[in-house]
């Protein structure tokens, strides 16, 4: 029997499969939901395929209808694992907060399994508080990229291409000392795990990579949208439709802020 705080315990696969090579894609929980947004577009739009699922008690328990398909018998939980065989793509969607205090227990084990499942390359989608930008990122794009060296090196050309802007050091406040300065660092206001996963990785030298949106709360399908465009415009995976469209919202979006005021209200 499987120890209750192994890996495979964590990380249960519906079959035995193999994901070497592939492109692991995730989101961190973050301000306005961005990260989660573009996982759920990209995941409705490839057709992507349910492989698995995420028990850990980092991860807040949540049950729901089939986010993707509203015909569909089977249940959502906190955190599945999905992926696009063809492409050579594997995603984690993350649909509840983790617990703080448990939350590096769960990173820790997280990146251990990408090891074992040897992904190529690890990409996180989040989001940062736009009212936290320096002055320095208030002009140009609301969109930043950080990269390590050796994933850096595979998309050189094509970052260049695109004109991205890698994340910018900042002054950042120490909470542990009453918001004194700690000086110049990557930080990402807002970003939830993102860049402690990223450091995990880093240590472990897995090819890894950030992208993130400025954003505020509020209605943030445009930003998601966004977010979509900017890892497909280095990925070039997913095309424009004959209308201009890329990306199909999934079901589940339809009442995204509630149902429609009925009349009687008027």
């Amino acid at each position: 029997m499987a120890d209750s705080n192994s890996i495979e315990s964590t990380f249960k696969l519906l079959r035995d499969q193999a994901f070497k090579g592939y492109s692991f894609i995730l989101p961190s929980v973050s301000v306005g939901n961005v990260g989660q947004l573009a996982v759920d577009l990209i995941l409705s739009s490839l057709t992507a395929v349910k492989v698995g699922y995420v028990l850990h008690p980092a991860i807040l328990p949540v049950v729901g209808s089939d986010p993707y398909d509203l015909q569909s018998s089977s249940f959502m939980i906190g955190c599945e694992i999905f992926a696009v065989e063809n492409l050579k793509l594997l995603f984690m969607q993350i649909r509840s907060p983790l617990i703080k205090q448990l939350r590096n227990d769960f990173l820790l084990k997280l990146v251990k399994w990408i090891q074992k499942m040897e992904c190529a390359e690890v990409i996180m989608l989040t989001s940062s508080y736009e009212y936290e930008r320096s002055d320095e990122q208030i002009r140009g794009t609301p969109l930043r990229y950080l990269m390590t060296a050796n994933l850096f090196s595979k998309h050189e050309e094509r970052i260049a291409q695109l004109g991205w802007k890698e994340l910018e050091k900042r002054r950042c406040a120490d909470i542990t000392t009453l918001g004194s300065s700690i000086g110049e660092k990557l930080c990402i206001p807002g970003g939830g795990f993102a860049k402690v996963l990223f450091d995990m990785c880093t240590k472990q030298e897995i090819s890894s990579a950030i992208l993130l949106k400025f954003c505020s709360e509020g209605d943030n399908i445009p930003d998601s949208v966004l977010l979509a465009d900017y890892w497909n415009d280095l990925v070039r995976i997913v095309p424009q439709t004959i209308s201009g469209d890329r990306w199909r919202f999934p079901p589940s979006w339809k009442h995204l802020f509630g149902n429609a005021p009925v009349e009687e209200l008027y």
